[in-house]
């Protein structure tokens, strides 16, 4: 299994590592750690950390985070994305739910596009006119993302979902290889669904690399009761590894990698 991109390919011999990039004042874990300043050098420390795919993003979506205009989010992403790609030996992810932004940030250099939205058709030509790759993420409700209005057998509508949202992929022209489905762990559902999801990976993966976010996110504290948030990230990314993920989505490259025991 591998994804194409436009400067090459990722194989899926281990779990890749995706390292969060933030450029926002307000992100519930590194809000304005890495806004205005130092977005590069922590680009290029998780590289040399050991990560596979840095992925940018310059709007939160946190519960209860506040929209920004494309052009604000453009206006931060745009420079990391053109400043890391310049240099970058690794591919470049932009987490973004708008298209126009998307649009930007593949010409800027990203090879792929993180949409936790749920990718609606306009984002998919978008794509696919750049010949990009798309995470496309499960979300049930996508006026909302936080909206937790799941009942019954999660996975089974999970893959539901994927299933609807690949058929309209393929309509448009994005093929097989540069597709990742993204279960969409803390995007409407509840802290025991986003467990179940966990404990379940195995079960989303098969054709298409399934990639899974769950650092730092709150329902990690009912998950893995008496760690703290930051050992809990590392725990989920483990068993989300261990339960077949071609991708784990994590703030801390280096812990996450020997947590793993994939390199010397």
């Amino acid at each position: 299994m591998i994804t194409v991109l436009r400067s090459g390919r990722i194989e899926y011999d281990r779990t890749r590592i995706m390292g969060i990039l933030n450029v926002t004042p307000d992100s519930f874990h590194d809000g304005n750690r890495y806004f205005e300043k130092g977005a590069e050098e922590h680009a290029f420390k998780m590289m040399d950390d050991g990560a596979d795919i840095i992925d940018v993003g310059g709007e939160s979506t946190r519960p209860g985070f506040e929209p920004i205009t494309a052009e604000e989010e453009i206006r931060r992403v745009i420079p990391a994305i053109r400043s890391i790609s310049g240099v970058s030996r690794i591919p470049i992810s932009v987490d973004t739910m708008k298209p126009k932004v998307a649009e930007e940030a593949m010409i800027a250099g990203a090879d792929i596009v993180n949409d936790v939205s749920g990718s609606s058709e306009e984002m998919m030509k978008m794509v696919s006119e750049h010949g990009a790759a798309l995470v496309i993420t499960h979300v049930p409700a996508v006026t909302n993302i936080h909206s937790a209005v799941m009942n019954g057998d999660v996975i089974e509508q999970i893959r539901s979902f994927f299933r609807r949202k690949i058929e309209i992929a393929h309509r448009i022209g994005i093929s097989d290889d540069r597709i990742i489905l993204d279960p969409g762990i803390g995007f409407g559902k509840t802290a025991e669904q986003n467990s179940d999801i966990l404990r379940r990976v195995n079960e989303l993966c098969g054709q298409f690399p399934v990639l899974i976010g769950a650092s730092m996110k709150r329902f990690l504290a009912s998950a893995f009761p008496g760690m703290s948030r930051e050992d809990a990230s590392i725990q989920a990314a483990r068993t989300a590894a261990l339960k077949g993920a071609s991708i784990v989505r994590v703030h801390d490259v280096k812990r996450t990698i020997c947590a793993l025991d994939q390199r010397k």
